[in-house]
């Protein structure tokens, strides 16, 4: 029996890997910037809802006419983003904003049958775009996604193309040509297994997996991409395969492509590498065209 324990504990430890999130100690301080921002009353939670989604949000705004939009990836919360929430230089130049996404968080989705996919995740956020664009008096709308959320950002891109002028990926899968998937994700679907996982993890486990299917959708859209696109990838990423940057770097898109590599770097970049992901941001929105 007690071997049984901890081989299923063992497995808990294994499949906690696949989050594309998991380095505990900068979640943790992200965090509880998170939780001092909001003491401090430097940003404020706003939610925004349709027929499909209530979408909670946390936002620091300004009267700059660009809005910045975040998206975490799995599992996660707004707060994966507190770090940029936090910086001078962005806030400079836009009302920045975190969301929860559907089903995360304080976040839920209404639509029946709903499922954690790429396309369903880009409905949910994108048919929302206009009214945060009109809550924040926002000309145009950047989008900044990481791992699992920078696979989705460029989806909502191109299901709203009217409402998204810049897209930030970092550490994303964006082709199905690499698995977004490994064999903790298979572990973690076993019966046994499943039930022992936190709620987080499953939920998490069923996103990662339903990632290949919605990239091999995106293949015919990339083509009519009309938003420009930077692409940011750590070199040592031991959960999304460093090779797509170069998948992005031979994408053809109507608003182009710039690609940027940290050789060095692992996953989470936007929390470990914290300046040199906030300048990029600034850099890229500075470049966009003005309205």
């Amino acid at each position: 029996m007690l071997k049984r324990i901890g081989w299923m504990l063992s497995l808990l430890v294994v499949t906690a890997n696949f989050s594309g999130c998991f380095l505990p100690s900068v979640i943790a301080e992200s965090e509880q910037l998170g939780s001092d921002m909001l003491a401090r009353k430097q940003v404020t939670h706003h939610v925004v809802e349709n027929t499909l989604s209530t979408l909670h949000t946390v936002v620091r705004s300004s009267e700059h006419r660009t809005l910045i939009i975040f998206v975490h990836g799995t599992p996660g919360s707004w707060t994966a983003f507190s770090p940029q929430l936090n910086d001078g230089e962005l806030f400079a130049r836009a009302s920045l904003l975190s969301i929860d996404r559907p089903g995360w968080g304080k976040s839920s989705a209404k639509a029946e049958n709903y499922q954690f996919s790429i396309d369903s995740q880009s409905q949910q956020i994108g048919t929302l775009l206009k009214q945060l664009k009109a809550d924040f008096s926002a000309e145009r709308v950047v989008l900044v996604g990481h791992s699992l959320g920078a696979s989705l950002i460029p989806r909502i891109a191109m299901d709203f193309p009217e409402d998204v002028d810049g897209v930030v990926a970092i550490a994303g899968s964006l082709g199905d040509i690499y698995p977004s998937d490994h064999w903790y994700n298979a572990l973690a679907s076993l019966y046994l297994v499943n039930k022992i996982l936190p709620e987080m993890l499953r939920k998490a486990n069923v996103e990662v997996k339903a990632t290949k299917l919605g990239l091999t959708a995106m293949e015919p859209l990339w083509a009519e991409l009309a938003a420009p696109m930077l692409v940011i990838q750590g070199g040592k990423d031991s959960l999304v395969d460093p090779r797509h940057a170069d998948f992005a770097e031979q994408l053809s898109t109507k608003g182009g492509i710039k690609v940027i590599r940290l050789d060095d770097a692992g996953h989470i970049l936007q929390l470990t590498h914290t300046e040199f992901i906030n300048q990029a941001i600034v850099e890229f929105v500075d470049a966009l065209p003005s309205k």
